[in-house]
C-alpha cells in the first residue's frame, strides 16, 4: 500500500513536470535561460521522491495538493538549501499539508454528515495549538516581563492564524466570567462561531495566567487580524484602480491630501451581502492609520510643556476632517468616563454618528494622554469652524449679484 501511494505520488509529479516542460517549449530560446535552475530543482527533487523513504503519512499529504511539485520547489527555492539537502524542502513541503483545515462544525454535525474523521483531526490540532500557546507565553514571561510579540512569532510558525484565532475565541468564552479579560477582547470573541469547540473538553483550554492571555489576543488581533485584513483589503482595492486607470503608479497614491480610501459608512454584514468587503476594510485600515497618525503628530509636536498648532495640519494633510471627526468622536466616546476630556469636547463627540465603524472599535481608539488629545480636539474643532466659516464666506461672495446699471448709450 505504502508503494502503491508512492508511485501515485511520483507518477503525479511526473505528469506536472511534463507540463511544465512542454510550457518551457514553447518559449524564446533566451527566455527559457531563466528558468533552468528551476527546471534543474524539479528533477532532483523528481529523484529525491523517488529513492527517498517518505512515510506514508507525508506522501498522502503531498498528494492533497493539486501541484506537489511546485509546492516543493517553492520551499526549496525559499529554504536556500544545497542541492544534497533537496528532500528537506520535500519534508518542508509535506508537513504543510499534514495540517488537517480549521473544522466549523460540532460532533453531532459531523456525524451525521459522515465527517468524523475530519473532526477528530482539527480537534486535536486545536489541542495542539492551545499547548503552543501555552508554552510560547510561558517560554517569553520572565521577571515580570511579557515578550508579547516573541511568544506570538513562535505560535505563527507551529500554527496558522485561523486556528488560532478560534482557539483563543474559545478561551475567551470558557472563561466567560473573568473581568481579567478586556471589554474589546471578549466582544471580539463573541463574534467567533466555536461550536465545534462545545464537546472538545479541557484539552484546548489553555491554563496561564488570563492578563498575560489577554495580552496576547491584543497583540495577535492586532499585528495579524487587523494588518491581514487590511493589507487584503487595500491591495484589492489599489488592483481595482489600477485597472480602472485611477492610479497610474504607486506614488500616486502617496502624494497629495486627501488620497486615502473613502469613508465606508455600511455595516460589516452589509458589505458582505454587497461584495463591497475591499471597501470595508480599507476604510476601516484608513481610520487605523488616521489614529496613528494623530499619536505621532501630539509626540512629533508636544515639547513637555506645549502642544505645537502645527500637529493638527500635518494629519488634516493626509486624512482631511472627516475622518479625524470619526476618529477622534469615537476615542472620546469609547472614554466617556475620561473627565480629563473637556465637557464641551465630550458633548461635541456624542453628536457624532460613529455606528458605522461597528461595535469593536477598540482599533480606532487614540491612546495618547487624554490632556493631550483634548487640547488637540479642541485645535481640531477650531481649525475645522474657521474652515467652514472661510468656505462660507466665499460662497456668499460668489453668489452676490455684481454692480449693474440700466444706463445705456443709443
Amino acid at each position: 500500500m505504502e508503494q502503491l501511494s508512492r508511485d501515485k505520488l511520483l507518477a503525479k509529479m511526473k505528469a506536472e513536470q511534463e507540463t511544465y516542460r512542454a510550457q518551457l517549449l514553447a518559449m524564446q530560446p533566451k527566455e527559457i535561460l531563466n528558468h533552468v535552475w528551476e527546471y534543474t530543482a524539479r528533477e532532483d527533487i523528481l529523484a529525491a521522491v523517488d529513492s527517498s523513504a517518505l512515510s506514508e503519512e507525508q506522501v498522502w499529504a503531498l498528494l492533497k495538493s493539486p501541484c506537489p511539485l511546485a509546492d516543493v520547489v517553492k520551499e526549496y527555492r525559499d529554504m536556500d538549501c544545497p542541492n544534497e539537502d533537496v528532500l528537506a524542502a520535500v519534508e518542508s513541503a509535506a508537513s504543510l499539508r499534514m495540517v488537517p483545515p480549521v473544522y466549523l462544525h460540532s460532533m453531532d454535525y459531523a456525524s451525521k454528515h459522515g465527517e468524523l474523521e475530519e473532526y477528530a483531526a482539527s480537534w486535536k490540532a486545536n489541542e495542539v495549538c492551545a499547548n503552543q500557546i501555552k508554552s510560547a507565553i510561558n517560554g517569553n514571561y520572565h521577571d515580570n516581563y511579557f515578550d508579547v510579540e516573541a511568544a506570538m512569532e513562535a505560535v505563527l510558525k507551529k500554527c496558522g492564524p485561523e486556528r488560532i484565532q478560534f482557539v483563543l475565541a474559545n478561551q475567551v468564552k470558557s472563561m466567560v466570567w473573568d473581568m481579567r479579560y478586556s471589554t474589546a477582547n471578549r466582544a471580539w470573541a463573541n463574534t467567533l462561531d466555536t461550536t465545534a469547540f462545545d464537546l472538545c473538553g479541557p484539552g484546548v483550554y489553555i491554563n496561564v495566567h488570563p492578563g498575560l492571555m489577554d495580552m496576547f489576543i491584543t497583540a495577535f488581533r492586532r499585528d495579524v487580524l487587523e494588518q491581514s485584513n487590511a493589507e487584503k483589503a487595500t491591495a484589492a482595492m489599489q488592483s481595482k484602480l489600477e485597472k480602472g486607470g485611477m492610479i497610474l503608479n504607486s506614488e500616486s497614491k502617496k502624494d497629495g491630501p486627501h488620497s486615502e480610501p473613502p469613508i465606508y459608512r455600511q455595516t460589516a454584514q452589509y458589505a458582505r451581502e454587497h461584495g463591497e468587503r475591499d471597501a470595508y476594510f480599507a476604510s476601516r485600515k484608513a481610520y487605523v492609520d488616521c489614529k496613528n497618525a494623530i499619536a505621532d503628530s501630539i509626540n512629533s509636536n508636544y515639547d513637555g510643556a506645549y502642544l505645537g498648532k502645527s500637529c493638527v495640519a500635518e494629519v488634516m494633510e493626509r486624512f482631511g476632517p472627516e475622518r479625524i471627526t470619526d476618529v477622534l468622536a469615537c476615542t472620546i466616546q469609547h472614554k466617556e468616563w475620561d473627565e480629563r476630556f473637556s465637557r464641551s469636547n465630550r458633548e461635541w463627540a456624542m453628536q457624532i454618528d460613529t455606528s458605522h465603524m461597528g461595535t469593536e472599535r477598540y482599533p480606532f481608539v487614540c491612546d495618547s494622554h487624554s490632556t493631550l488629545l483634548d487640547g488637540f480636539v479642541s485645535m481640531f474643532r477650531r481649525e475645522v469652524l474657521e474652515q467652514d466659516k472661510a468656505a462660507k464666506a466665499a460662497a456668499t461672495t460668489q453668489r452676490e449679484p455684481t454692480e449693474r446699471s440700466d444706463d445705456f448709450e443709443l
